[in-house]
C-alpha cells in the first residue's frame, strides 16, 4: 500500500499539455523526489539469511512515505514532499515487519535530502545491513528487596555488556552501564554499526562495582545461532549479593556458561550452566527475534 503527502499530477486538465505539466512541477511548496535504491555487496532482496519483501522510504517525520515491492535489480520510489531539507530513511522490510536493510551505512551515507519546490530530483541510496541490537536490563536486590542504585550496601553497581561473534572469537561491541541508568532494557550503543547480525551469536555480561571492577564471574550467553540483521536480543541480569544470573527474554538461547575466558574452548558446546540461566520467554528463533524496525 502506498501513501503520498500530495498527488504527483495536477489532474486531467494537465495531461498532454506542456504548459499544464510545467504548472504541475512548479509548486514552490513541494517537490518531487525520485529515490533510486541499490544494494551493497552480498545484499539483496533475498540474500540469505535476510528476506526483504518491501522497500520503504520515509521523508522527515512521516512527511511523505512510499512503499514498493523489493526488486533484486534495484528500483525507484517516487514521493512528493514539502520543500526544505529533511531526513530520509530507506528501509528493506522483512516478513516480520522488521527493517533489515537501510541507507544509513555502506558507501552512500547521506541521510539528509534537500527537496526543492517545483522541481524533481534524483536521490540514489545504497541499502546495507541494519545492525542487530543487544539490549540488557540489570536488577539488583538487597535482602530480597530491589536495591536503590545509590546504596552503598550492594556490591553490583553496574553491568558490562558485550556483543560477541563466538564462532570467530571476536568481540563486536562493549559498553559499561551504571545501575542508576536502568529503568528498562537499554541497548548497547553501536554508533559504528559493529553488531553484525549475521555473526552476532553470543553475549558476555559482567557485573561490575562502582569502580568498574568485576563482581563474580562473567556470564556467557551463546545463542542458538546468529540473530540476524535488524534483530534484537534482550537479556536480563539479576543479582543478589555477588551472585548473578542472566535470562534471555527475547531471542533464541543456546547452551550457557559462566567463565572467566569467553574465547577459551568451544563456548557453544555446552558445559556447566553455572548461574547464567537461559529461559524465560524466548523468541521464535535466531532469525526472528522480533526487533523493532529502524536502523
Amino acid at each position: 500500500m502506498t501513501m503520498h503527502l500530495r498527488p504527483l499530477s495536477c489532474g486531467i486538465a494537465a495531461l498532454g499539455l506542456t504548459i499544464g505539466l510545467a504548472a504541475c512541477n512548479n509548486d514552490p511548496q513541494s517537490g518531487t523526489l525520485r529515490v533510486q535504491y541499490d544494494f551493497a555487496t552480498q545484499t539483496s532482496c533475498d540474500q540469505h539469511p535476510e528476506t526483504v519483501i518491501d522497500v520503504r522510504v520515509e521523508i522527515g517525520d512521516a512527511l511523505a512515505t512510499e512503499t514498493v515491492t523489493c526488486d533484486n535489480a534495484g528500483g525507484e520510489l517516487v514521493v512528493s514532499a514539502p520543500a526544505g531539507t529533511h531526513d530520509i530513511l530507506v528501509q528493506g522490510i522483512d516478513p516480520e515487519n522488521d527493517a533489515v536493510l537501510d541507507n544509513l551505512g555502506g558507501q552512500i551515507t547521506d541521510d539528509r535530502v534537500e527537496v526543492i519546490g517545483g522541481e524533481s530530483k534524483d536521490f540514489p541510496v545504497e541499502l546495507s545491513l541494519v545492525p542487530a541490537r543487544l539490549e540488557v536490563a540489570l536488577v539488583v536486590t538487597n535482602n530480597g528487596i530491589p536495591a536503590q542504585c545509590t546504596s552503598n550496601s550492594i556490591m553490583v553497581q553496574g553491568l558490562r555488556a558485550q556483543a560477541w561473534n563466538f564462532a570467530a572469537g571476536l568481540e563486536l561491541r562493549s559498553h559499561d552501564f551504571d545501575l542508576c541508568e536502568f529503568d528498562d532494557f537499554l541497548p548497547v550503543p553501536d554508533e559504528d554499526r559493529d553488531i553484525n547480525g549475521r555473526v552476532f551469536d553470543a553475549a558476555v555480561l559482567q557485573p561490575i562495582d562502582a569502580n568498574g571492577g568485576d563482581v563474580g564471574p562473567e556470564l556467557e550467553v551463546p545463542f542458538a545461532g546468529p540473530v540476524g540483521a535488524g534483530k534484537a536480543v534482550q537479556i536480563q541480569v539479576s543479582c543478589a549479593g555477588d551472585t548473578c544470573e542472566a535470562t534471555i527474554l527475547e531471542g533464541d538461547p543456546g547452551p550457557t556458561t559462566d567463565t572467566e575466558d569467553p574465547t577459551g574452548g568451544d563456548p557453544t558446546s555446552g558445559g556447566s550452566t553455572g548461574m547464567a540461566t537461559t529461559g524465560g520467554e524466548s523468541g521464535t528463533g535466531a532469525d526472528s527475534t522480533g526487533g523493532s524496525t529502524g536502523g
